[in-house]
């Protein structure tokens, strides 16, 4: 099919096709590559922003547990007096509530005469009483600051929803963290949920705080990812519990799920585990993809979750970016390959058009054979042209050597007939020395035809075989030199990849390790808490002779607070070191298989520089056939020369008879007339050629 095309088209072809589809295929399999990472990014993005939230939100509800479990343990200690003291009990109420800015209440609650069995002497005692004097305060954290009140609670045998804070731990005998729950309290509504704590072996009493939930609601308004990201709490039944459209705290997440996602979700609420799910949001109407990350809490009936929602087209922005910047490059890459493919190619082509112009001139024209090629190339082009130019000077004189003659076989002829009257005994003689005149000259003409076509057959292939050498010789020399370059690249990433990733692995057991020591760091902390309370018990009933020693335990306390809380930070860190880490392992893993991939093109370039390299061996085979013709022209020149002396000596031999030839005039000299004619149309036809 190439061969109705140009040799410059023949090379351009093939080249710009394959160049189109190596880049076309590289650009296919980084874009995959691209597109995979940006997916496997956003998703580790959402995981280490829910992740952290979640941590935010645990430490927050550990904390009020943790106090509530504190407060119960000093009231047990209290109560296991032999006459325990309610004045203690509601001093550790309030302390503890001015403790912790982020309680809004603390409470006990005892069944009748079940706390020291003088309910009778506090009958419409206080307002941390019922008028039949059972014990129920209830400290809250009012406008006017902390305010006292009590509880209302039925009895410990009842399974009353409304009073499940009070008889499910009593009959469990196991802590409750209640569904989050709006609450009228001192004329507020307000959303909050109960860390209850049972004391069954100190008697029929529940201890617990009162949380509330808007510092979960500025841990959900604060989360801004991608402009149009957002952050939401979900309680174990799917309960809205934070978000950043207060409208919507309270409902249940289901009611916004469609399809598949209900079950999914409600799955993982059942089982406290990770989930991923794509929909529309309706708030913004946007494609969201969404990350759920399990908050398990102690007490509660299930895990808890924080859910962070991306707009998937912000996902893919960076990466669509990109592959516009690799699109770009690859065009002028590609333009540019191709430019340098025609610039070489034309100076390849040139030089031969120049042979062909010349050849046409010498067929068609006026046959100058004064005219050379430049040859001052040392590739095989300048040396075919050298030895088209020898060529041409071989038939310049050989042209020439013909001229003359035919300029001396005018001079003999009109001699023969100055001396006709001489020569009539050698008529016939002449005659035949003529004929064999005309035979070699004629010889020599088709010899010299032949010769002609022989060459220019000659110079069509030698100018395709030297072409194709050429650009064959230029293209295995690039492939060779890129195929080393990209093997030497490969095997440098290789290594540093897996010296990276030991390195990382390193990294996520010493994060490990720091874990545990935070672990046991919280551990010391809290039980630093429950001794500074009951340090702060103690000082309460030494009255002024202990305050001193409560206002040291209330450092302590406080100490064992701001321990914890740097705790609960290191560990927040040390999660999100190893997340990092797992993310970096797995990119790791992405970019090993991209190396794998380049490996395997690296050996398909190997594969076509050994099929270069049997095209050049019989581009090879073409030359030598092509030095086979010109030989054979040589061998015809030889045959032109032999001719050409033949006619010498046969032209001696008349010159010879005619000295001897003394009679026969008339004849003689008529065959006189018709050799100089010879002569004469023999200089017409080597005129045709310029040889000076």
């Amino acid at each position: 099919m190439l061969n109705r095309f140009k040799l410059r088209y023949k090379i351009l072809i093939p080249v710009g096709v394959v160049s189109v589809m190596i880049f076309g295929l590289i650009m296919f399999l980084v874009q995959m590559q691209i597109k995979e990472k940006a997916v496997q990014d956003i998703r580790n993005l959402s995981l280490e922003i829910s992740q952290r939230y979640a941590n935010m939100v645990k430490g927050e509800l550990d904390a009020a547990i943790g106090a509530a479990k504190a407060m119960a343990a000093a009231v047990a200690n209290e109560r296991s007096q032999n006459i325990p003291e309610r004045p203690v009990v509601t001093g550790l109420l309030r302390k503890t509530l001015e403790a912790f800015p982020g309680i809004f209440g603390t409470w006990t609650a005892w069944d009748p005469n079940a706390f020291d069995g003088r309910d009778h002497a506090h009958v419409s005692a206080d307002a941390l009483h019922e008028e039949s004097g059972r014990f129920l305060p209830y400290f809250i954290r009012g406008q006017k600051g902390i305010e006292e009140t009590h509880t209302t609670a039925s009895a410990s045998s009842s399974r009353d929803d409304a009073d499940k804070w009070y008889w499910y731990p009593l009959q469990n005998g196991k802590m409750l963290v209640t569904e989050p729950t709006v609450y009228e309290v001192a004329g507020m509504d307000r959303m909050m949920i109960s860390v209850c704590v049972p004391l069954t072996e100190e008697g029929t009493g529940v201890v617990g705080l009162d949380l509330s939930l808007e510092n979960l609601q500025d841990v959900a308004s604060r989360i801004k990812v991608f402009d149009d990201g957002y952050g939401l709490l979900l309680s174990d039944t799917g309960m809205i519990v934070a978000h950043p459209d207060k409208a919507r705290i309270g409902q249940n997440f289901s009611e916004f799920l469609v399809g598949a996602n209900k079950e999914s979700v409600a799955k993982a609420l059942k089982e406290g585990s990770q989930a991923f799910f794509s929909q529309k949001s309706e708030s913004s109407g946007l494609d969201m993809l969404y990350c759920m990350t399990p908050v398990a809490l102690e007490g509660a009936e299930g895990a808890w979750s924080f859910v962070v929602g991306i707009p998937e087209d912000k996902m893919f922005e960076n990466a669509r970016n990109v592959q516009l910047l690799l699109l770009g490059l690859s065009l002028g890459g590609l333009a540019l390959l191709i430019g340098a493919v025609f610039v070489i190619t034309r100076q390849i082509v040139l030089p031969i058009g120049r042979m062909v112009t010349m050849l046409k001139d010498i067929s068609e024209g006026e046959g100058d054979l004064t005219k050379r090629l430049e040859a001052d190339s040392k590739d095989e082009i300048g040396e075919m042209a050298r030895y088209f130019n020898a060529f041409v000077s071989k038939l310049q004189g050989i042209i020439g050597s013909i001229s003359d003659n035919a300029g001396t076989l005018t001079s003999s002829a009109a001699g023969l007939s100055n001396i006709s009257e001489k020569s009539s005994r050698g008529v016939q003689d002449l005659a035949s020395r003529t004929t064999t005149v005309a035979a070699a000259a004629e010889e020599l003409s088709a010899n010299t035809i032949s010769v002609s076509s022989n060459m220019e057959e000659t110079s069509t292939n030698l100018s395709s075989v030297a072409s194709a050498t050429e650009e064959m010789s230029t293209t295995i020399n690039e492939i060779a030199d890129n195929t080393e370059r990209a093997r030497s690249t490969t095997d440098t990433a290789s290594k540093k990849i897996d010296t990276f990733s030991g390195m990382l692995q390193d990294l996520g057991t010493s994060a490990n390790e720091i874990g545990k020591v935070t672990e046991a760091i919280n551990d010391i902390s809290a039980q630093t808490n429950l001794l500074a309370l009951n340090a702060t018990i103690e000082a309460a009933r030494a009255g002024e002779a202990g305050r001193g020693f409560a206002v040291v335990a209330n450092e302590i306390k406080e100490l064992a607070q701001k321990t914890a809380a740097a705790t609960d930070d290191i560990r927040s860190k040390i999660s999100g070191i190893q997340t990092a880490t797992g993310t970096a392992v797995n990119d790791i893993q992405s970019i090993v298989q991209v190396i794998q991939d380049v490996n395997d093109i690296v050996t398909t370039i190997a594969a076509a520089i050994e099929e270069q390299a049997m095209a050049t061996r019989e581009v090879a085979t073409n030359i030598a056939q092509a030095t086979t013709g010109v030989q054979d022209a040589n061998s015809l020149i030889a045959q032109m020369s032999t001719a050409s002396s033949d006619i010498a000596q046969d032209i001696t031999n008349v010159d010879n008879v005619t000295s001897e030839l003394r009679q026969g005039g008339e004849l003689v000299q008529e065959r006189a007339l018709e050799l100089a004619q010879l002569s004469e149309q023999l200089k017409m036809l080597v005129g045709q050629f310029k040889v000076r």
